[in-house]
């Protein structure tokens, strides 16, 4: 697997991946089938030969009552006070954290360890709003990016929530 210059003269990259039929699911995952020109797809990871590039899947803005500090730490010393595992589900790891404004999780399960999920903190008012973004070089098929997507609007948006406005 790799790619190769299309020999087009326009600087495009075509995948040398074998093509599986379109909407042929393999493992769960999606299928990739190239265009019929050979040109990658604007949400091919081959696009620009970039095999398995992380792909932003969820992105959503959540406001909350509290301020940055208190959202920042929430997220990174006390996910055990309010994050409730589910079967499958690992506790994230911090990956990258600065103080009031950015946390970087690894992933919730072990079956895609590569996935990322941020959160930018920033203050909105008396409180702050959070973007979370969960991005993977491993999609699962649209129902399965549905479910991920629920998953962590529900987390965050209803357990985080939930804790940071009892606990103060």
């Amino acid at each position: 697997m790799g790619v190769r210059d299309s020999g087009d003269g326009f600087g495009r990259f075509v995948s040398t991946a074998p093509a599986l039929p379109l909407g042929t699911r393999g493992s769960g995952r999606l299928a990739r089938s190239p265009d019929p020109l050979g040109v990658p797809s604007a949400c091919s990871p081959t696009l620009f030969g970039v095999d398995d590039a992380p792909m932003v899947l969820a992105e959503r803005r959540h406001r909350l009552a509290p301020p940055p500090w208190r959202i920042f730490a929430a997220l990174t010393e006390e996910v055990d006070r309010w994050l409730t595992l589910r079967p499958r589900e690992v506790k994230p790891r911090v990956v990258k954290g600065v103080p009031s404004s950015l946390v970087e999780w690894s992933s919730l399960w072990p079956v895609s360890p590569t996935d990322s999920i941020v959160f930018e903190i920033e203050p909105n008012g008396a409180g702050c709003a959070v973007t979370l973004r969960w991005s993977t070089s491993n999609p699962p098929d649209e129902k399965g990016i549905g479910l991920v997507r629920h998953r962590l609007n529900y987390a965050i948006g209803g357990e985080l929530r939930d804790f940071v406005d009892t606990q103060g």
